[in-house]
């Protein structure tokens, strides 16, 4: 009986449509994340003219965030490992979408920041299986370009907080920010999961 080294066969293949779609759409949750990871910053003089409050109040609440995504990258890796990337980036997608979607809920500074902790999870979970997905399941030769198309979408989708938040706040405020910021990376999951 003939074994087939599936590595292998993956590293000489030619770069098929659905490797491509699936690196697409690696690059898109990446830039979804960029996006729901800078949504503060676009929100933060909304807040604090709607909370009476200066801009250091707010510290705690970008530590917390911060905080969240390290530790989330290091908690994504593992599941990613024993679970698989495709589950673990799944998982990241819908909780800083979820946790994003609450964020407009809240009343005060103590809750932003529990919420933006626990948001910081799925945002620092979703690049370390994101960039090892999109490596994984394309050619040797594609892998730098995968990758690095992958990384590259995280400022994209900061940058697109900024102008997400120009359409939304003079209209729909702060909330209406956070609420469109929750929506998309779940309304993006439940699109390629029927597409």
């Amino acid at each position: 009986m003939q074994t087939i080294d599936v590595g292998a066969t993956l590293d000489e293949a030619h770069w098929s449509g659905y490797q491509k779609l699936l690196v697409a759409a690696t690059a898109t949750t990446i830039i979804l994340d960029g996006l729901d990871n800078q949504l503060l910053g676009a929100a933060l003089p909304a807040l604090m003219r709607e909370w009476n409050l200066p801009r250091p109040a707010f510290v705690p609440v970008q530590t917390a965030g911060m905080i969240g995504m390290m530790i989330g990258g290091a908690i994504g890796g593992v599941i990613g490992d024993r679970l698989g990337r495709r589950v673990a980036l799944i998982g990241s997608v819908v909780a800083f979408g979820a946790l994003t979607l609450l964020v407009s809920l809240s009343g005060g500074l103590a809750v932003l920041t529990v919420l933006r902790f626990f948001a910081g999870f799925g945002l620092g979970g979703a690049m370390p299986n994101a960039a090892a997905l999109s490596s994984e399941y394309v050619p040797k030769r594609q892998r730098p370009f995968a990758v690095t198309l992958t990384i590259v979408c995280i400022p994209l989708g900061g940058s697109l907080a900024g102008l997400v938040g120009a359409q939304v706040l003079p209209r729909f405020g702060w909330r209406g920010l956070f609420l469109v910021g929750g929506i998309l990376p779940l309304a993006f999951l439940l699109w390629r999961r029927n597409a």
